[in-house]
């Protein structure tokens, strides 16, 4: 489960992030990434290579709004690409998820931890593992800290890594109290 960068200086990514899932998950694991639109075939194609795609889940924004200048649309949904390995057996899921809004605090392009705990609640099961190559701000650490899910954080900047660990050991301690 990742919110990977959108820009497209980092679209070589996404194909040997598809060879690292098939390297990592079990069969019938899922690999989801929230995911801009603007370069979303090649998103699409490069994450097909190796996985096989499943399904786009739609995190509605709300309020919260993006002005795609350069395509003239105002956004209003993320996409969450949704590929397995092999073949998905799990329970059926509704292919939309309503957003809290966004999450500047912990990164410039933070998401709120609202669209990962409905994916992962979904997706997954108590004491199972997730795992997140893009960490960022952490949102998808605290949202699988919070459903008691295993969690491993992978970042190029050592900024980010310390920032979601210390919003991890927050919710470790939020989680104590219960």
């Amino acid at each position: 489960m990742t919110d990977a960068p959108y820009e497209s200086q980092y679209l070589e990514l996404f194909e040997p992030l598809s060879i690292f899932a098939g390297r990592v998950l079990r069969d019938g694991g899922s690999l989801v990434c929230m995911m801009g639109q603007s370069y979303l075939p090649q998103v699409l194609n490069d994450l097909s290579v190796h996985r096989n795609y499943h399904w786009i889940i739609a995190t509605l924004l709300g309020q919260r709004r993006t002005l795609t200048y350069s395509r003239r649309v105002c956004v209003g949904y993320k996409p969450m690409l949704w590929f397995v390995k092999g073949s998905y057996g799990g329970p059926t899921v509704p292919d939309v998820i309503r957003s809290a809004g966004s999450d500047k605090n912990f990164h410039h392009h933070g998401q709120s931890e609202s669209e990962f705990l409905e994916i992962i609640k979904r997706l997954t099961q108590e004491g199972s593992t997730v795992l997140d190559p893009f960490v960022g701000g952490g949102s998808v650490a605290a949202a699988a800290l919070m459903l008691r899910r295993k969690f491993i954080g992978i970042d190029i900047d050592r900024k980010h890594i310390e920032t979601t660990r210390r919003r991890v050991e927050e919710v470790a301690k939020g989680l104590e109290t219960i």
